[in-house]
């Protein structure tokens, strides 16, 4: 019989194999203890906490969504607001009994730019700031309109910190291309004149003619000097995406349905 340092070689073989079989066991017991563990570790936050995580992340998402809406909704009602004073704006100018514009004007616009309540220069310093609309002739009618303000200049000392609504008259193509481009000066880069009632007053088609209202009374207004540009963030938040006020302007973008204070401004200016 063969001996293993005095140890019988079946019996070293029997223990060795008992051996390996031990550390087989001790293995599966570690794995074992390794998975309830990470199963522990998983049910401290599954299902309720887990769960709970989920919701919370939800509400933070609900309310970020929510603030933003509102934050979109209170801008878009400020343009409402110019939309509706615009069409206010210009029914009056257009149906006013004592100062009548002509309707040879009115035929040739191009364009109407209208401006409520632009605050002047004793207000503001550098000159006249306003919001304020515009909106195109096109093959099928007036465009959806286009949102935009007038900066610099001045309105004269007879009506300076006085809030003063201004309608623009664009009457030649070259002043439309300058209204699609998004920004121009008046009286550098159009030539314009302030408007006149006298209905026999031959009326050139060129440039811009320009109206101003205050405390009630319409008449001519110089505007050398103020400039006109589009206001890209109304229109943003007013049409919920960013907008080629070009294309808007020419008739080829309709954005949705039109709103009851977009058909107001397109009604009042048709019916003239």
């Amino acid at each position: 019989m063969k001996y293993i340092e005095g140890i019988p070689l079946w019996t070293a073989i029997l223990l060795f194999t008992l051996g390996i079989t031990y550390l087989g066991q001790e293995q599966a017991a570690v794995n074992a203890e390794t998975k309830v563990d990470k199963y522990t570790a998983d049910a401290s936050t599954s299902p309720d906490d887990s769960s709970r995580i989920q919701r919370e992340q939800m509400r933070e998402d609900t309310d970020a969504t929510t603030r933003g809406r509102l934050r979109q909704g209170e801008e878009r009602n400020e343009e409402r607001e110019h939309l509706v004073e615009a069409a206010v704006v210009y029914r009056a100018l257009a149906k006013d009994p004592k100062n009548q514009i002509p309707n040879k004007l009115v035929g040739q616009a191009k364009c109407v730019a209208i401006f409520p309540s632009v605050v002047t220069a004793a207000l503001v310093v550098g000159g006249i700031h306003g919001d304020g609309v515009a909106s195109c002739r096109t093959a099928s009618g007036w465009s959806m309109p286009s949102f935009v303000d007038v900066t610099g200049g001045s309105l004269g000392a007879q009506i300076g910190g006085k809030a003063t609504d201004i309608v623009l008259f664009v009457l030649d193509e070259e002043g439309k291309d300058l209204l699609k481009r998004g920004k121009f000066r008046m009286g550098t880069d159009v030539s314009v004149v302030a408007g006149s009632f006298d209905k026999s007053l031959d009326i050139q088609p060129k440039g811009i003619v320009a109206y101003a209202r205050t405390e009630g009374v319409f008449a001519g207004a110089s505007l050398v000097g103020v400039n006109v540009a589009h206001d890209t963030e109304a229109l943003r938040d007013y049409y919920g995406q960013t907008v080629d006020y070009a294309a808007l302007l020419d008739g080829e973008k309709s954005i949705g349905e039109k709103t009851p204070e977009i058909n107001s401004l397109l009604e009042a200016l048709s019916n003239t």
